[in-house]
């Protein structure tokens, strides 16, 4: 009996001591750091896609765009020779609205950047798979109020494709924000506010500003003095600069809520 508890016990210490040596083995310095950088590798493939998507869509947003033009032109002279004035405005609208679609799907293929950048300037949400989705819907839904056979299979088609960008763009935030989570802890985003405050009283927005660029928030400059605005508008008011508190109050809600304020101008 004895010998039968000892030799139980000698099992048990050797498996302590295996799981304890695979631990060691793990979660060495070499490991960690290689699953960081798999985790931020991950995380920028993550946020390309939710704004550019993958090339297979792209392609399809741009025979959108096409087809739009090509139809809109044909409507147009139709309609104008028939003295269908309204009809021929909604196809001036489907034309320039092809034209923008062109523009955004083209960059990187055969257009100029500085294009698209423009448009993202006065139209933040058309850098985003969603808010491109929710304009070629749009643009779709303009098709169908006419009736005939071309746009309707172009209006159909459209609609289609910008509720495919919706999902597709909802679906890769979501994952961009789980993995940014696990990416930043409690101690990390403490340390890294901590870097940022040099005065030790707070953020000021040139703080803020590089410490969003430390967290690799995408934000342009406007959009970051708007964020900072934005937390002081829901914060403490009187005091010009952000706590901690008040920042991780803005953090938490950006990553539970996987939504766009259209008062802070942030993107997920």
């Amino acid at each position: 009996m004895a010998s039968t508890n000892k030799n139980q016990a000698n099992n048990g210490s050797n498996v302590t001591g295996t799981i304890s040596q695979f631990a060691k083995t793990a979660f060495t310095s070499e490991n960690i750091e290689a699953a960081g950088r798999y985790t931020k590798e991950k995380a920028l493939e993550l946020k390309t896609q939710a704004q550019e998507g993958d090339r297979s869509l792209r392609y399809m947003g741009l025979i959108g765009g096409v087809a739009c033009i090509l139809v809109g032109l044909f409507e147009l002279t139709s309609r104008i020779m028939r003295l269908q004035l309204v009809g021929a405005v909604i196809d001036v609208y489907v034309i320039m609205l092809g034209s923008v679609i062109i523009v955004l799907e083209g960059k990187d293929m055969f257009l100029s950047k500085r294009l698209v950048q423009n448009l993202n300037k006065y139209a933040l949400f058309l850098k985003f798979l969603w808010g491109r989705g929710c304009l070629y819907f749009i643009c779709g839904t303009l098709q169908l109020t006419q009736i005939d056979l071309f746009t309707l299979v172009a209006g159909c088609y459209m609609c289609a494709v910008g509720i495919l960008y919706i999902v597709v763009g909802n679906s890769t935030a979501k994952k961009l924000q789980a993995i940014r989570k696990s990416l930043y802890s409690e101690a990390t985003l403490r340390s890294k506010f901590q870097v940022a405050n040099v005065e030790g009283d707070g953020l000021n927005v040139k703080q803020f500003r590089f410490l969003c660029e430390d967290l690799e928030l995408d934000l342009t400059r406007r959009e970051a003095e708007a964020a900072f605005e934005y937390i002081q508008k829901n914060g403490d008011e009187t005091n010009e600069k952000l706590s901690y508190e008040e920042f991780k109050g803005w953090w938490d809600n950006l990553e539970e809520d996987g939504q766009i304020d259209d008062s802070a101008f942030i993107f997920v």
